[in-house]
């Protein structure tokens, strides 16, 4: 029963470390969604100028 409370705990732990989680790495995420929106719409506009630079 320890072994599975501890187990249990674990997975509220993980469950819960997850949701915290998810807006701890949001703040990082933020940087890195700021980065993913500029190389986003950069992306297109750098695949086409890319391309024509490539050939």
């Amino acid at each position: 029963m320890s072994a599975e409370i501890a187990v249990w705990n674990d997975e509220s732990d993980k469950r819960s470390t997850l949701r915290p989680q998810k807006p701890t790495p949001r703040q990082p995420l933020a940087k890195l969604d700021k980065n993913l929106p500029l190389p986003m719409p950069s992306y297109g506009q750098k695949a086409a100028p890319a391309k024509a630079q490539t050939p």
